[in-house]
C-alpha cells in the first residue's frame, strides 16, 4: 500500500513491492545511494583527497576571500574545514543508511 507525502511522491511502505516496485528496484532506490556514498568515502580516504591535495585549492580560496589572514590562520581554517567535511560525509552516510533501513 502506497503512502503519499506532501511533495506528491509515492513512497514505498513495504519491501515486498506492494506499491508497484519490484523488490530488486527497491534495493536500487534505497541501498544503491548508500553503496555509492561508501565508495565516495573510500575514494576520499586515499591520497587524492589528502590535506596536501585539498590545500592546493582551499588555501587560495581562503586567501581570496580573506586576504588579511596570516599563514597560521589559513592553516587552521583549512584544518577546520577538513574536519567539518569528515563530520558531514559520515552524517550523510548515517542518513542514507537510516533511510534505506526504514524501507
Amino acid at each position: 500500500m502506497g503512502m503519499f507525502r506532501s511533495a506528491g511522491r509515492r513512497w514505498l511502505t513495504s519491501p515486498a513491492g506492494v506499491s508497484g516496485f519490484p523488490p530488486g528496484r527497491v534495493w536500487l532506490i534505497y541501498w544503491l545511494p548508500v553503496a555509492f556514498w561508501m565508495g565516495f568515502i573510500f575514494f576520499a580516504s586515499t591520497g587524492a583527497m589528502s590535506s596536501q591535495e585539498t590545500s592546493r585549492f582551499l588555501g587560495p580560496l581562503i586567501r581570496w576571500l580573506a586576504p588579511g589572514l596570516d599563514e597560521a590562520a589559513v592553516g587552521g581554517l583549512i584544518f577546520f574545514i577538513r574536519k567539518c567535511a569528515h563530520a558531514v560525509e559520515y552524517a550523510l552516510l548515517a542518513v542514507l543508511v537510516w533511510r534505506a533501513r526504514l524501507r
